[in-house]
């Protein structure tokens, strides 16, 4: 199999056109091969190859927000123990007010991330 550059043009074309189409039809396809000079196999699987690229770095995206959001997860976690080591309220025996300030605000984000979680799941992620 031989390997293909695309030259500066071919691959500024193809960009412009992704902008508007990602999925171009079989007729863009046969346009954007003549005008261009490519085989339509070529078009084709560059469009696949791009979609991929873009997939990927959407994914790289979403981990890297959720590793953010693992350790602030993790520091709060650790907040939350600090908290609990401590003794009750001496006049009413409950937990502190800041205790339980931390646990609904840790509550609050679990749903965060749950509901993050599934709009990707839901693209395919």
């Amino acid at each position: 199999m031989t390997t293909y550059r695309h030259t500066p043009r071919q691959v500024e074309e193809l960009e412009a056109f992704f902008v508007k189409c990602d999925h171009p039809s079989v007729k863009e396809r046969q346009e954007l091969s003549e005008k261009l000079d490519l085989e339509m196999h070529q078009v084709k699987f560059w469009f696949q190859n791009r979609r991929n690229q873009m997939k990927v770095q959407l994914g790289r995206q979403n981990n890297c927000f959720l590793r953010e959001e693992n350790v602030r997860l993790r520091a709060e976690n650790e907040l939350l123990w600090e908290t609990m080591k401590k003794p009750l309220c001496k006049d009413c025996g409950n937990p502190s007010m800041e205790g339980q300030r931390l646990r609904a605000e840790n509550i609050r984000l679990k749903e965060e991330i749950n509901r993050f979680c599934s709009s990707i799941n839901g693209t395919g992620f």
